[in-house]
C-alpha cells in the first residue's frame, strides 16, 4: 500500500494493553488444514501460521480482537481471505515462541493435502489496564480510495503520544511522536490543521481489500522505537515489522496505554 502521508483504511477492533505482558503456555495444541496447489513443505508452513493465529484467537478471544464489525461481509470469500492473511500477520506479534511436536500429512484425491500438526505455543497475554484513560476513535471503519481519515483522541493523564500505521505488508510506520506531553481532558484531532498533508486512504489496484491498523500509544516517558516519523527524515528507516513492534511493546518499562483501531480499504 502506498503512502503519500496519505494512509490506508479502517475496520474496528480496540484493545488496551499496559505494563508487561504475561506468558501463557499452550501445550499439545492440535490443528488441521486442507490445502491445494502448493507443495507439502509450503502446506506445513501455512498450517503453522494458521495454527498460531487460531490459538491466539481461541485462548485470548476479544482481548485481542473483536470481529463484530466484520460480519456484514462474512459471506464474501475474497474479503475473508484478505482479512485472514492480515490477522495472521497481526497474531504472530503475540507469539513468544513455539515448538512442533508432531506433523502428519495425507494426500487426498484431487491433489488436496491434509496437514495435521500438534504444537507447544508460548503466547504473550496483553494486560487490560489503561492508566491514562486513553480514548480514541476514527471517522469511519471502512474506506474507499481517496477517502480521508481523521482520528479523535483524549487522555485523562498527560503523556507522550505516538501514532502508528500497521499494514498488511508487515510494516509498522511511525506517523507522530510528540516532543512534549499532551494535556489531559482535551480533545485532539489527528492530523491537526497545522499539518502540511492529509491522511488519504489508498490501496493497490491489484488488491480487492487491504487491511491494516492504526495504533495510538501514550507513555509517561519519551520512547524510542528506532524509526523516524514518515516523511520527516528522507532516507531514514521509517518501518519496523509487526513482530518487532510487539517485541518492543512487551518489554516496555513504565506506564503506557495503547489502542488498536483496525481498518479496511475496499
Amino acid at each position: 500500500m502506498r503512502k503519500k502521508l496519505l494512509i490506508s483504511g479502517f475496520l474496528f477492533w480496540i484493545i488496551s494493553v499496559t505494563s508487561f505482558a504475561q506468558i501463557i503456555e499452550v501445550n499439545n495444541f492440535p490443528f488441521q488444514l486442507l490445502t491445494t496447489d502448493i507443495s507439502p513443505n509450503d502446506a506445513i508452513r501455512k498450517t503453522i501460521k494458521e495454527a498460531l493465529s487460531a490459538c491466539i484467537q481461541q485462548k485470548m478471544g476479544v482481548s485481542v480482537i473483536d470481529l463484530t464489525n466484520f460480519q456484514r461481509t462474512e459471506t464474501n470469500s475474497t474479503y475473508k481471505e484478505y482479512f485472514n492473511n492480515f490477522m495472521m500477520q497481526f497474531s504472530l506479534g503475540y507469539v513468544s515462541g513455539y515448538e512442533i511436536i508432531d506433523t502428519i500429512q495425507n494426500l487426498q484425491s484431487g491433489g488436496v493435502i491434509e496437514t495435521t500438526i500438534k504444537m507447544n505455543i508460548r503466547l504473550r497475554q496483553p494486560q487490560s489496564e489503561d492508566p491514562f484513560g486513553l480514548y480514541a476513535k476514527t471517522n469511519a471503519s471502512f474506506f474507499h480510495n481517496q477517502d480521508q481519515l481523521f482520528m479523535e483522541y483524549s487522555v485523562k493523564k498527560p503523556g507522550y503520544i505516538y501514532i502508528f500505521d500497521m499494514t498488511w505488508k508487515d510494516e509498522v510506520g511511525l506517523l507522530v511522536e510528540s516532543q512534549e506531553k499532551i494535556e489531559q481532558n482535551r480533545k485532539y484531532i489527528f492530523p491537526p490543521e497545522t499539518w502540511p498533508f492529509k491522511l488519504v486512504m489508498e490501496k493497490e489496484a491489484k488488491n480487492d481489500f487491504e487491511f491494516g491498523c492504526m495504533i495510538i500509544l501514550i507513555s509517561r516517558t519519551p520512547l524510542n522505537f528506532g524509526i523516524k516519523p514518515l516523511g520527516s527524515h528522507p532516507g531514514a528507516n521509517s518501518f519496523i515489522s509487526i513482530r518487532e513492534f510487539f517485541e518492543i511493546i512487551n518489554v516496555m518499562h513504565g506506564e503506557y496505554s495503547i489502542k488498536y483501531i483496525p481498518y479496511c480499504i475496499e
